[in-house]
């Protein structure tokens, strides 16, 4: 039972009760989790406050109790005024928990209520909680769920924790598109067989064939599902869905495989984000140190210069808008230059006559030649020149008949279907050799066929006679077996003979068919022709040969009667 404390006791007052007031006594009790304040009469008396009783409280053990707000100050007034009976002033209260979940289900939110002299929330209660919420446990941080339980321990309060949250779904994988073809991203130099490295061969452009697999395209893929805090499914997205860039040219989908994109014409292929674009020729800036010399299964476009040391070498056209310098062009088609060509006849390397070069199985045309080795099995055609150069072609050689000064000047040059320039030679009178017509080299081997046929014929007729005296000694009794089977070999050296001896008249046919091809061809110097001009034009049949020693307004060798 607790008393009034004497009155030396901290806060106590020393004026004695009010007037009119009993001497009262009290003490704390709990009953059933409740607890009472008795006061009861006594002959000791003093003023006390809410701190005494705080006090007295903690002594007897009820200060963790719950106490409405206020109740100790009316107690302390109650016992002042000398008021007896009993008095709720408190109760004993469990610790309170609540769980609250979101709207969406993707948030459980939790607070502690801490116990006041009661009992604190265990681990078993608060797992007792969670389950019957259905609250799942991968949606429970370890981390916050380690410091709640040191929390609850400690009978702390706990104001909207974020005890569990939502697993969202993971995104599904996009469309992948995967190159089928090998690219060479080395671009250092090469060694070649003999172990030579070449530092302008830098790369060899690759080509494909129609059918060719350039690339694979996997689908989009789903993602993984997430789940809400009570165990709900939440639906994850697919990745991206794209297909095939359809509009790159020279490709087309596998009839088969709807995934699988093929080449469908023969060209260089170019890898783009979603697909691959075939291009029938490649297309360059400029041959230089960046690219190297090309080495390419196709056409070839250069968009500027093709410039000193450096080498284009193709199965197709060869088109080069700018200049051509010091360089070598060889093509399995036609050449055509839009700036001109520039080149030296003393170059290096030694034994190299000309610095630069044209090769081409078909035309090749130009707005300027100086100093270059040309050769080609079609027609050559030149805008404005062709200086000091050595031009070997099959076709018609034609300058300035397109708009230009057309002027051949110095040099050797040939072309089987003739020559037309608007000026040939120059005011220097440069040595300007021109031939037209045959090769006289091809008339050489046709020399050297009707003599080889000669000989053959020649041959073919003494084993003939050798067999005719042969058959005529009679039968195997008169002439021998030796002798039988030397006629054997005999025949089949007569029939090789005859075989090769068809050969040669298909090719003495062949070139005298050709020959008799150049009745019509012609070197022609429309505006003027200059002294140290040597034109020789040979027709199969007939030779022409004219060494210009005056000035001419105008002339035609080939064609006089």
């Amino acid at each position: 039972m607790s008393t009034i404390p004497p009155k030396d006791t901290p806060n106590a007052s020393t004026e004695g009760p009010q007037a009119g007031a009993s001497a009262i006594s009290f003490h704390f009790y709990e009953e059933d989790g409740t607890v009472f304040a008795e006061l009861s009469e006594s002959s000791n008396a003093s003023q006390l406050g809410k701190l005494q009783l705080e006090l007295l409280l903690s002594q007897d053990g009820l200060d963790k109790y719950q106490f409405d707000e206020g109740v100790l100050d009316t107690l302390a007034a109650q016992i002042n005024k000398g008021e007896i009976g009993r008095f709720h002033i408190g109760n004993r209260t469990d610790a309170e928990i609540k769980l609250d979940i979101s709207s969406d289900k993707l948030l459980a939110t939790l607070d502690v209520i801490p116990a006041k002299g009661g009992e604190v929330v265990s681990p078993k209660l608060l797992e007792s909680t969670l389950s019957s919420n259905r609250i799942m446990s991968r949606c429970v941080e370890r981390a916050t769920l380690t410091t709640l339980l040191n929390d609850l321990k400690e009978n702390r309060a706990v104001n909207q924790l974020h005890i569990a949250k939502a697993v969202e779904p993971e995104g599904g994988e996009p469309t992948r598109f995967e190159s089928l073809l090998k690219e060479d991203k080395d671009l250092r130099p090469k060694e070649d067989d003999s172990g030579v490295v070449n530092l302008k061969n830098l790369r060899d452009y690759i080509t494909v064939e129609p059918g060719t697999p350039l690339m694979r395209r996997f689908p989009a893929q789903e993602g993984k599902a997430g789940v809400n805090v009570v165990g709900g499914a939440i639906v994850s997205e697919v990745g991206t869905n794209l297909d095939f860039d359809l509009k790159l040219e020279g490709c087309e989908l596998d009839g088969n495989d709807s995934n699988l994109l093929l080449a469908s014409i023969k060209g260089i292929p170019v890898v783009m984000s979603n697909g691959v674009r075939v291009d029938p020729v490649l297309s360059i800036k400029d041959v230089d140190h960046a690219t190297g010399n090309i080495n390419f299964d196709g056409a070839v476009i250069v968009g500027g210069n093709v410039t000193s040391g450096f080498s284009i070498e193709c199965s197709g056209h060869i088109q080069v808008k700018g200049l051509v310098e010091h360089a070598s062009l060889i093509s399995g088609g036609n050449i055509d230059i839009g700036g001109g060509v520039v080149g030296e006849n003393d170059a290096d390397p030694p034994g190299v006559e000309y610095s630069a070069h044209l090769k081409a199985a078909g035309d090749i045309s130009a707005k300027f030649i100086n100093s270059a080795f040309v050769e080609g099995q079609g027609n050559l055609t030149v805008k404005e020149y062709a200086l000091n150069s050595r031009m070997n072609i099959l076709g018609q050689l034609q300058l300035g008949q397109q708009g230009g000064k057309g002027r051949l000047l110095g040099g050797q040059t040939h072309a089987e279907r003739g020559v037309v320039a608007n000026i040939l030679g120059g005011e220097a009178y440069v040595k300007t050799e021109i031939g037209a017509g045959c090769d006289p080299l091809l008339q050489d081997t046709l020399d050297k066929l009707h003599s080889s046929h000669t000989r053959r014929v020649n041959e073919s007729k003494q084993l003939k006679e050798i067999l005719n005296g042969i058959v005529a000694a009679g039968g195997t009794e008169q002439v021998g077996k030796i002798v039988l089977a030397k006629s054997q070999k005999v025949e089949e050296a007569v029939a090789a003979i005859e075989q090769k001896v068809a050969s040669l008249e298909a090719e003495i046919s062949a070139i005298e068919t050709r020959l008799t091809s150049f009745n019509e061809v012609t070197v022609q110097g429309k505006k003027r022709v200059y002294p140290g001009v040597i034109i020789q034009v040979n027709n199969g049949l007939k030779k022409t040969l004219y060494e210009c020693e005056n000035e001419s307004p105008g002339l035609t060798i080939g064609n006089e009667e």
